[in-house]
């Protein structure tokens, strides 16, 4: 069986180059990739400056990926923005993991158990992480700590996928959790969408084959966030006969 996963920060609907605010641009890449589970960052909820929109909602709404889970993080004096896990399959658990350091910037990352139908047999689970970590490299370096450590969705075994925007430039984190994760495509320009000079964003997967890793460049891709998409292409492996829902 294949998986499709899709990372983005969709930077609230808002265009990395025009700097307009159209969320139907997010869910048309969504729609042309037809993915299985999109992990989001920068989700907009009741926003002024993103119209205000439930854009977790109206992403399930416009999309295929009717399961909707959403964490808000940052908070202003109207709405604000968080992560968020679209998949077209059932959630059937969900966990929110504390990643906030000290004094700075509220960050979280949202955690899915997705049942995943089989034919015929008991549907597999797979733990999906949505993620956004700090700005500095200490910071980053705490909250992946606590990530890993956590007594989270992930603790219970079975495949794990984590995608997000790990904000990590100069690529230090990937040797602190490559013993558990692998990364899918290896390390591709993200940031910025018109001319990605920066590895920000990444897919991890733990409990799956690899089959591709790639960022998304063509047509609205460039335009709809400034961060490029990420799309990975998976397989349930032997290992996940031991993934079934009880």
């Amino acid at each position: 069986m294949i998986l499709k996963v899709l990372s983005w920060n969709i930077h609230k609907g808002i265009g990395g180059i025009d700097r307009r605010y159209q969320l139907s641009r997010i869910a048309d890449v969504i729609n042309q990739v037809n993915p299985d589970i999109a992990l989001l960052q920068e989700v907009a909820d009741r926003w002024p400056v993103a119209g205000g929109d439930l854009q977790g909602e109206l992403l399930a709404e416009m999309t295929p990926l009717c399961h909707l889970a959403f964490a808000p993080e940052h908070r202003f004096s109207q709405g604000g923005y968080g992560n968020a896990i679209l998949t077209r399959f059932p959630i059937i658990d969900l966990h929110r993991i504390d990643l906030k350091v000290t004094w700075r910037k509220q960050r979280s990352a949202l955690q899915a158990r997705i049942a995943i139908p089989r034919e015929n047999d008991s549907p597999l689970k797979v733990v999906a992480t949505s993620l956004h970590l700090g700005l500095a490299e200490s910071e980053r370096r705490e909250q992946l700590k606590r990530l890993l450590t956590t007594d989270g969705l992930s603790a219970r075994g079975g495949p794990s996928i984590l995608g997000g925007d790990f904000n990590d430039v100069f690529g230090t984190l990937h040797g602190r959790f490559s013993n558990r994760y692998v990364r899918a495509g290896g390390r591709v320009l993200t940031f910025p969408a018109a001319l990605p000079v920066f590895c920000l964003d990444g897919i991890y997967v733990s409990g799956l084959d690899i089959i591709s890793g790639e960022a998304l460049c063509e047509g609205v891709c460039r335009k709809a966030s400034d961060h490029l998409p990420l799309l990975a292409e998976l397989r349930f492996n032997d290992s996940n006969s031991e993934t079934t829902v009880p």
